[in-house]
């Protein structure tokens, strides 16, 4: 039988669900011109294997169980990645956005799209953070007590917003919303993924790290839509708060779903190499293109603000700089 690499060994360990990916990864750029082979080849040989090894060696790649495996394998998945390389440029402009709830009533939907043509006319990068789409229950008129557009034709509509932003590569990332979810286990189909499918943006189902790499300097944002109620405004700071804590090596938090838009900055202390220092991080909360402030006055809540934050990132010195501006600008 041919020897095995360390890859090898360390593969046949995590099958066996006693080796962490960090050890996979290590034993294979050890030996990155290792065969690798399948798991059925590595079933047939691993009593052979294990009789030729002494219990101490195996030892040393069974110190991690193999639940914190399966809880990586697991986060690996829910976080997709993406790099976006703008090294000849100087300053980058981000605007995300999230919260449209396009064919309800009260839905500012033509500002959305005046929103993308402006983003797209200055050439601004754009993220989509989800409900897209609305439920058949939330935000109908109290008048006439229907929705106002079919998700089809919303969904037409949205396509034909996005399709010249999306040929020229300045959409980066969209993903469903709880809204959107909803819509999908009502109809059976992902009408957020069908629209990135046929634009070919790049599709998330949960959460994403976007990478920018701006002239010499890079800058990780985290992207999500939301989660879980809260209608105090220190509920949502603190999601951020908590987001920005557990996220190592991210400088940007973005979530939506709260309607309420903040800018939340905060640090983290950090030791790296036998010294501490301090990180600063931003967080955002996005605005909600659903009108705010008929919703909340008639269910007795307070109005939101339509504030939205335009990110520039710069690639001569490291900055990230949040421009707050009305979503009503429609300006440069």
């Amino acid at each position: 039988m041919k020897s095995w690499t360390q890859y090898e060994e360390a593969k046949l360990l995590r099958m066996l669900g006693d080796a962490t990916y960090s050890e996979i990864e290590k034993a294979f750029s050890a030996d990155c011109n290792c065969e690798e082979r399948t798991a059925d080849a590595i079933r047939k040989h691993y009593k052979d294997y294990l009789v030729n090894r002494p219990e101490d060696d195996i030892q040393v790649l069974t110190e991690t169980p193999a639940q914190d495996l399966m809880q990586y394998e697991m986060y690996k998945e829910a976080v997709s990645i993406f790099d976006v390389y703008l090294q000849d440029q100087q300053e980058v402009v981000v605007l995300n956005l999230s919260d449209v709830h396009g064919e309800a009533y009260g839905s500012y939907l033509d500002l959305f799209e005046k929103k993308i043509e402006q983003a797209t006319h200055n050439r601004w990068r754009m993220n989509i953070a989800g409900d897209l789409f609305d439920n058949s229950e939330k935000f109908k008129d109290r008048s006439k007590n229907v929705k106002k557009m079919r998700k089809n034709d919303l969904l037409r509509r949205y396509k034909n917003v996005l399709r010249r932003p999306a040929e020229i590569g300045l959409i980066d990332s969209i993903n469903p919303g709880n809204h959107d979810s909803w819509v999908e286990n009502a109809y059976d189909i992902d009408l957020v993924e069908e629209l990135a499918d046929d634009l070919r943006i790049n599709y998330f189902p949960t959460q994403a790290i976007v990478n920018y790499n701006v002239g010499n300097f890079s800058y990780s944002m985290f992207i999500m839509h939301g989660f879980g109620g809260g209608r105090k405004s220190g509920s949502a700071v603190n999601k951020v708060i908590d987001l920005c804590d557990q996220m190592e090596g991210i400088d940007i938090v973005v979530i939506g779903h709260h309607h309420k838009p903040q800018e939340i900055p905060t640090t983290k202390v950090v030791y790296s190499e036998g010294r501490v220092f301090v990180k600063e991080m931003k967080g955002f909360i996005l605005p909600s293109f659903a009108q705010g402030m008929k919703y909340a006055l008639l269910n007795g809540l307070r109005p939101a603000s339509m504030t939205e934050h335009r990110i520039h990132l710069y690639g001569s010195h490291r900055e990230v700089r949040p421009e707050s501006r009305s979503m009503w600008d429609l300006g440069e």
